[in-house]
């Protein structure tokens, strides 16, 4: 009885501070040391469900710098090195990012067939040394594959403080509901 008497108060102790360490208040017996640490488990904070780990860190970056370089591409009049090392990059960032089974099932999803092959036809295109019209066909298949995003991101557009006033004005906002389509989840 004495030894449950002092679990009970120090798993008292830790859900009140939460931040409990082990060491200082071990029991001796080792069922209780379990039970101890199942109380600092429950007094830790839960987890954001995308958590950023280093493999999406390091997609995010190669995605940046996909964008980055394919911006410079254009810039630099079409230069077809940079603007396919671009390609190469955002393709592989997107796949570390969110996964290659997510990756997978995204561009293979029916609705994406269109983006998915307009985006490797203008890949072809550019590595072929038709930059301009390379760009373009990519351009579309962009737009066809993240169309299911664009909803998205304009309720995220519109918590902005400065951008988010530009569209909540009468004409802005009545001219992107008449576009409006189902959202897609990020």
């Amino acid at each position: 009885m004495h030894l449950w008497a002092q679990i009970r108060v120090q798993e008292t102790t830790a859900l009140k501070s939460s931040t409990l360490s082990r060491q200082s208040n071990s029991v001796s017996c080792c069922f209780c040391d379990i039970s101890l640490s199942l109380v600092v488990e429950s007094a830790s904070p839960k987890m954001m469900s995308f958590e950023m780990n280093d493999r999406k860190k390091i997609g995010l970056g190669l995605t940046s710098f996909g964008v980055l370089f394919s911006i410079l591409g254009i810039i630099f009049f079409f230069d077809k090195g940079l603007i396919a090392m671009g390609n190469i990059l955002f393709v592989s960032g997107m796949t570390l990012t969110i996964g290659l089974k997510s990756s997978v099932q995204f561009f293979m999803r029916p609705s994406n067939f269109k983006g998915t092959i307009s985006f490797g036809a203008g890949f072809f295109l550019i590595i072929i040394g038709w930059p301009i019209i390379g760009m373009l066909v990519e351009t579309y298949g962009i737009f066809v594959l993240f169309s299911g995003f664009w909803p998205t991101l304009g309720v995220f557009v519109k918590k902005v403080p400065v951008i988010g006033w530009v569209f909540q004005q009468p004409y802005v906002r009545s001219l992107f509901e008449s576009r409006r389509g189902k959202r897609m989840p990020v």
